[in-house]
């Protein structure tokens, strides 16, 4: 049996039904879905990236990582050598990159880690990192744009005691 129509003046059925804000709630919800959606994406959309057809261009992602970032770490999230990598000199080591026009500056930086196995575009981007540094395994940390090793070699010069200087010879404040 269907239920019996409503009657009543408009007043009396305008207080029965939602109010007209609640049909925005599911465009809402679809708006900020999209944005995280876009967000958690490892790659920035930037149009840079892409070449003047449209296709993806490691070449120009690795030239902004470099120039964006003192240090970046080419990493996988699985891996526990890159683990290694990144707990030694995120957690162990706290990096400034001396910004040239703040010497002063105080500010502790972290290394730029790139997950190239969450990356859209990881074996592309990894593939033209082992072109440019010779290194095809990761962890792979660039520093000012050169390959200083993977996690062996990270761990080996910090345990000789020529990590620190090697990174503040490069250019990086380090504090241990």
């Amino acid at each position: 049996m269907c239920s019996p129509r409503p009657t009543g003046t408009l007043s009396q059925l305008s207080s029965t039904m939602p109010p007209r804000s609640i049909y925005f709630i599911p465009i809402i919800l679809c708006a900020l879905y999209f944005s995280l959606m876009l967000f958690q994406s490892n790659v920035p959309s930037f149009p840079h990236f892409l070449t003047r057809h449209g296709e993806y261009s490691p070449l120009h992602e690795y030239k902004y990582l470099l120039k964006s970032h003192p240090m970046v770490i080419f990493s996988k999230s699985y891996c526990p050598y890159s683990t290694k990598a990144k707990d030694l000199l995120v957690k162990t080591l706290s990096i400034n990159p001396g910004h040239p026009r703040n010497k002063s500056s105080n500010l502790i930086v972290e290394p730029h880690v790139v997950e190239l196995n969450l990356h859209s575009h990881g074996s592309e981007l990894q593939g033209y990192i082992a072109s440019q540094t010779g290194r095809k395994t990761v962890p792979n940390v660039v520093v000012k744009g050169v390959s200083i090793g993977g996690s062996d070699d990270i761990a080996g010069m910090f345990d000789q005691g020529t990590l620190v200087k090697k990174l503040q010879d490069s250019g990086l404040r380090v504090v241990q």
